[in-house]
């Protein structure tokens, strides 16, 4: 097993060293702004499926942290056409984040927006002022990406990676020894599994409240691939009947889950009859009843918490 989880290593390491003899640091198609490539994409759909779509391509809807990044998206839209990028605000009101998991830190809200009322996800390139608008999730329009800029090959790497996950999971558990000197590569109080640094916050809070802390800590709320993340998850709670937040949500449309770091909705743990797709219950908790499976439940619940940070 070791052998053949060493090949695949090699394989996609070789992937790597191969790609950066490449002068181009976008896919081709997308054009570079810094660190990120993006691309806009004409097709009318509704921002769930905007957002998977950007995913499906190891991407996310584009985040706008300054004037200058704002200014290049639209660049990049034809005039007068609306175009979906990664705000939403479903999970309480007023609140707004980013898919990509990354802070939301800038604005170009159009006069009187956000407006309140059912209108949880955002667009730009509203009205000729050219400004932002929330609106439903439902409508239809293009949508632009965003991924970080590497190289010609980005992509390539990144659909290896989603394939080899599980198994360079299993080939550090047994090639990298002592998980206390794992530990040691992780901020202190923090613990360390795979490639990523994860700590269990006991304060009570709201889901937003908790995605926020942890984005001010550089990280997101958890969010989980395989039945190895979510044991470990679950090791980190305070006790057995500690409900905890992670960073699942669905608050955008009804039954269609995110993660808040952006990665793909790719494994679940749903209790029995969950989720149950109430109107009011689009975030998720983990050690829900003696099963300790998953259970959505509204966001303005208050629990504990677990942040993930990438090593």
């Amino acid at each position: 097993m070791m052998a053949t989880l060493r090949s695949f290593l090699l394989l996609f390491l070789f992937s790597m060293v191969n790609a950066e003899g490449q002068d181009d640091k976008c896919p081709c198609g997308w054009q570079n702004s810094g660190s990120r490539c993006y691309k806009f994409f004409s097709t009318s759909v509704t921002w769930n499926t905007a957002e998977k779509n950007c995913q499906s391509l190891g991407a996310n809807l584009a985040s706008v942290h300054k004037k200058d990044d704002n200014v290049f998206l639209l660049s990049l839209v034809p005039a007068s056409t609306r175009c979906w990028i990664g705000g939403h605000g479903g999970e309480q009101d007023g609140q707004w984040l980013w898919t990509d998991g990354s802070e939301f830190s800038y604005t170009n809200w159009c006069s009187g927006e956000p407006s309140k009322g059912n209108e949880n996800c955002l667009e730009i390139n509203w009205t000729s002022k050219r400004c932002w608008n929330n609106q439903g999730c439902s409508t239809s329009m293009g949508y632009l990406c965003a991924i970080p800029a590497a190289n010609f090959l980005h992509l390539c790497r990144w659909f290896m990676m989603v394939r080899l996950r599980s198994l360079l999971l299993l080939f550090f558990m047994f090639s990298m020894g002592n998980a206390a000197d794992l530990d040691e590569k992780c901020p202190c109080g923090w613990r360390n599994s795979g490639s990523r640094c994860l700590k269990f916050f006991s304060t009570s809070v709201s889901w937003v409240t908790a995605e926020k802390n942890c984005q001010s800590l550089g990280a997101n709320l958890a969010s989980v691939h395989n039945k190895v993340e979510n044991d470990f998850l679950l090791s980190l709670v305070a006790s057995d009947s500690t409900r905890c937040w992670i960073g699942g949500y669905d608050a955008e449309d009804e039954a269609s889950w995110f993660w808040s770091d952006g990665s793909p909705f790719d494994y679940t743990n749903w209790c029995s009859g969950e989720p149950n797709n109430k109107n009011t219950e689009h975030c998720l908790e983990i050690n829900w009843t003696a099963n300790h499976c998953w259970n959505n439940t509204p966001c303005s619940s208050t629990h504990g918490y677990i942040c993930a940070r990438k090593l």
